[in-house]
C-alpha cells in the first residue's frame, strides 16, 4: 500500500502538480520562477503594481526600488490580497538552492484589521495555503477535494467581524465618545459628512466610515493572528539566514486627518509604532511610508486601499531603496532612479 501511495504521488507531482498549483496557487510556481535567479525577493499584494489608467508611468513599486541597484537581481511574487500568513508559506516553500539574499515583505497596516483577516477572500487564500503546505503534493490535492481548508458562510463571517468590532475596545489617553469600531462608526454615518453647499456627501460618508472599519482599532500581538504571521516569518528568515526588510505601506493619513480628526490618526501612529518596536529590536528593518504619500496620490476614493498613483509608487520605491542600502551600500546608484 505504501509502494502505491508513494507511486502515485509520484505521477501526480510529475505530471498535474503544477497544472493544479496553476489553477489554486499559482503564486508558488510564480516563486519557482524566479528563486534560482533572485539576489532580492519582493513579496506582495496588490499594491506593488496597481496603477490608474492614465497614469504616466507604470513602474511598480519594486521596479522603482530595483532601479537604484542596476547591478542587482530584484524579483517579485504577488497577487491581489495576499498577506503575511501566504508570505510566510511562501518564504518556507523556497528550496535551500534559492540565490535570494534578501526578502522584502509588505506590510500592509490594513490587513490587522477584522474586516481583511475574516474578508470573503479568506477561503480562496486558504486554499493557497493548503497547496502549499509541506506534505506530498497528492495529500494536499486530497485535502483541496474533500475542503479541508477555512470556509465560513457571508453571514458567519459578518457575524464573527461585528463581535470584533463591538468587543474589541479602544483605550483612548484622553475622553472620547466611542470605545470601539461599531459605535463609531454607525455615529459617524448618522451624523454625516457635508459637501460646501452644505450637501449631504455620500462618498465621504463611505470613505469616512471606511477608515473606521479599517484602521480604528489597535493592534493586540497575543489575539491578532496576523502578528503571528510576521513572527512567523522572522523565524523562518532567522532559521534560513535571509536578510529580511518590511515595507510598511502608506495609508491616507491626510483623508483621515480631514473626515476624522486627530482619533483616527492617534490609532495609525500607534499601531505604526507597536510594529516598528516590536520588530526592529528582532533586526529586522522596517521601512516607515506610513505617511509619506499624499492623499492626491491615493488611486481609489470611496474605499481605503493602498493602491497608489506614479509618484505615490516612486516615493515608496525611493524609501526602499535607501534602507535596502544596508546590505548593499556599494551597489547602490543614486541616478539610476531618473
Amino acid at each position: 500500500m505504501l509502494a502505491i501511495l508513494f507511486a502515485l504521488n509520484w505521477v501526480y507531482e510529475k505530471y498535474f502538480w503544477w497544472d493544479d498549483l496553476e489553477t489554486h496557487a499559482d503564486v508558488l510556481n510564480n516563486l519557482r520562477k524566479v528563486e534560482q535567479e533572485a539576489d532580492m525577493l519582493y513579496l506582495a499584494e496588490s499594491s506593488n503594481s496597481d496603477s490608474p489608467l492614465d497614469d504616466p508611468d507604470k513602474r511598480s513599486i519594486h521596479e522603482f526600488a530595483a532601479s537604484y541597484y542596476p547591478e542587482l537581481k530584484f524579483r517579485v511574487v504577488e497577487k491581489g490580497a495576499l498577506h503575511a500568513r501566504i508570505y510566510a508559506a511562501l518564504i518556507e516553500n523556497l528550496s535551500k538552492e534559492s540565490s535570494i539574499q534578501t526578502v522584502v515583505v509588505t506590510m500592509n497596516l490594513r490587513s490587522f484589521s477584522a474586516d481583511w483577516i475574516h474578508s470573503d477572500l479568506e477561503s480562496f487564500l486558504s486554499k493557497v495555503e493548503l497547496m502549499m503546505a509541506p506534505r506530498p503534493p497528492l495529500v494536499n490535492r486530497f485535502l483541496l477535494t474533500v475542503r479541508h481548508y477555512q470556509r465560513l458562510s457571508e453571514k458567519e463571517r459578518w457575524a464573527v467581524i461585528h463581535e470584533k468590532w463591538k468587543n474589541e475596545k479602544i483605550k483612548w489617553p484622553y475622553d472620547f465618545e466611542y470605545d470601539n469600531i461599531y459605535d463609531w462608526d454607525r455615529g459617524m454615518a448618522e451624523k454625516g459628512w457635508y459637501d460646501e453647499s452644505g450637501e449631504w456627501d455620500q462618498e465621504q460618508v463611505q470613505l469616512g466610515t471606511q477608515f473606521i472599519k479599517n484602521f480604528g482599532f489597535q493592534i493586540d500581538a497575543k489575539s491578532n493572528p496576523r502578528v503571528k504571521d510576521f513572527d512567523r516569518i522572522v523565524e523562518l528568515c532567522e532559521e534560513r539566514g535571509y536578510n529580511l526588510v518590511f515595507n510598511l505601506l502608506a495609508e491616507n493619513s491626510e483623508g483621515m486627518h480631514r473626515l476624522l480628526g486627530k482619533e483616527l490618526l492617534y490609532l495609525l501612529r500607534q499601531n505604526r509604532d507597536f510594529l516598528k518596536n516590536r520588530y526592529e529590536k528582532n533586526g529586522v528593518i522596517v521601512v516607515d511610508n506610513l505617511e509619506a504619500v499624499p492623499e492626491k496620490e491615493f488611486s481609489d476614493k470611496l474605499f481605503p486601499t493602498e493602491h497608489y498613483a506614479h509618484e505615490g509608487r516612486k516615493t515608496i520605491g525611493r524609501n526602499l531603496a535607501l534602507r535596502l542600502r544596508t546590505f548593499y551600500s556599494d551597489k547602490f546608484v543614486e541616478q539610476a532612479q531618473e
